[in-house]
């Protein structure tokens, strides 16, 4: 690992650490901090890192001091029922309903106006809003939810059926803005000014993209995605050696400060990783396709298996395949938002390549099924196998980084966790739930489960246990039968 890289990843994992203390992560993230400051101080001078480890903590501290408080009261988003009956969702999480309100206000406990929220402030999201509205009305539901998801970032309104069919056929990724869909906006845009013979396509469309992110509402996963495109699209483009492995340790780093390292983006990074790391593989084309497919599952499984336990082993296959129709299907869901839904070839455009999209995610998680495992993996399990990989990485062993995480999917598929022939008795909301189906559901194998209802959806994602509507039992008993 070059001097510039290790630099900025050992600052990167010094404000981690700092930032993890008392979190069952911080062992783990001493130790890599602590191994990346003895590789500098072998091969480098210790004293170098001062300055940097100045300034980290500098902005660390300035950062905290200048961030204001949220006010728990504060609208976040608006849900329009089927009655025209909105519901404000508040910072605190808690739901309201109101009249008048717009994002950014603050409201008090029956949904009235304490305060208006800045105009200019909160402008963009108010937008966003609005069109997410008009989206909702041009386009049927659920494609318009999931594409509201993918272009501007509302992810709650997401069905959970839908969720559910996603997570399990491993799919998930592709609900959230991520630099997946980063690259495929910025690169249809340089496409079309390379068609015009315009120079530094990548880089301008990188510009151009940066209007619309606003409409995203800056999460940061879109934030970072932006962020990394567009430095590569910066050294492409001026012919400049540079790094990927740098420019991965910048963008980490801004995160780290801004303490925006959540899941998603450590599962982000990881897959980032594994396909810089499969880049690498010179030797075959056909090796190189087949690990640019395979290193985001497998840099990330070590995270998914402790974190969420379930795990489609065919999910690099499925992610090929939906990423053929997903293309057409966000790029069409971007136009018809650019010309604000007014050109209806475009939105039935949208609304066709949506529908192939959802259907072809139900039907891959049906083809696949029997290749979904729950293993609910212990951190250590999962820490020490981030760590191998590593030290591999460390080492510039690069390509042997990818023998840990197989190993570890071996040991979970061949060592489940299951609970077998167990009598359950369930709350219709929870038998329902996207968090019961994708996680401690697929547990479940030859168990009865009773609920006070019971989606279809619900019964084909848990395929392997038999479930019972207890309405249905009650309608059939003989005396209801005979009234």
């Amino acid at each position: 690992m070059e001097k510039h890289t290790l630099y900025i990843f050992f600052l990167t994992f010094l404000i981690i650490t700092l930032q993890s203390f008392g979190t069952p992560y911080f062992i783990f993230c001493v130790a890599v901090t602590f191994v990346l400051l003895t590789c500098y101080w072998i091969r480098f001078k210790l004293v170098e890192l001062l300055p940097g480890i100045v300034l980290s903590i500098f902005l660390l501290i300035l950062l905290k001091l200048i961030t204001p408080i949220e006010n728990p009261q504060k609208v976040v988003w608006i849900t329009e029922n089927w009655n025209d009956e909105k519901i404000a969702l508040l910072s605190n999480g808690s739901k309201v309903p109101i009249e008048e309100a717009k994002i950014g206000d603050i409201v008090d406990e029956t949904g009235k106006v304490i305060k208006r929220g800045n105009t200019l402030i909160y402008f963009f999201p108010n937008i966003r809003y609005e069109l997410y509205k008009k989206l909702k009305e041009s386009i049927s539901f659920p494609i318009s939810e999931v594409a509201g998801g993918i272009t501007l970032g509302i992810r709650r309104e997401i069905p959970d059926s839908v969720k559910s069919y996603f997570l399990l056929s491993g799919l998930y990724p592709f609900l959230a803005i991520s630099g997946l869909h980063i690259s495929i906006v910025i690169g249809t845009i340089a496409l079309l000014l390379k068609f015009l013979r315009i120079k530094k396509p990548l880089t301008k469309a990188s510009l151009i993209a940066l209007f619309f992110m606003p409409f995203t509402g800056l999460p940061t996963s879109a934030v970072r995605a932006y962020l990394f495109t567009l430095f590569i699209s910066l050294g492409v483009e001026n012919y400049r050696k540079f790094s990927p492995f740098y420019l991965l340790g910048i963008i980490l780093f801004i995160a780290a400060i801004g303490k925006n390292l959540s899941i998603g983006a450590v599962l982000s990074f990881l897959a980032v990783t594994g396909i810089i790391v499969a880049l690498e593989f010179t030797e075959s084309k056909i090796i190189r396709s087949l690990l640019l497919a395979i290193a985001p599952v497998l840099f990330t499984a070590p995270v998914v298996l402790s974190k969420f336990g379930t795990f489609n082993l065919l999910s690099f296959i499925n992610s090929q395949i939906a990423g053929i129709i997903f293309i057409p299907f966000l790029i069409t869901t971007f136009l018809s938002e650019i010309t604000f839904f007014k050109v209806n070839f475009i939105n039935n455009l949208a609304e066709i390549t949506g529908s192939f999209f959802l259907q072809f995610s139900k039907e891959l998680f049906l083809l696949t099924k029997n290749f979904i495992f729950y293993s609910k993996l212990s951190l250590w399990i999962s820490g020490i196998t981030l760590g191998v990989m590593f030290l591999f990485l460390l080492s510039k062993k690069n390509k042997l980084s990818f023998i840990p995480p197989v190993i570890l999917l071996f040991y979970a598929f061949f060592l489940p966790t299951e609970i077998n022939n167990k009598t359950f008795l369930l709350k219709g909301y929870k038998m329902n739930s996207f968090q019961f189906i994708s996680k401690e559901g697929q547990s479940l194998r030859n168990c009865l489960i009773y609920s006070d209802y019971v989606f279809p959806y619900a019964k084909k994602c848990l395929y392997k246990n038999k479930i019972f509507d207890k309405r249905v039992i009650i309608a059939t008993k003989p005396k209801e039968v005979r009234k």
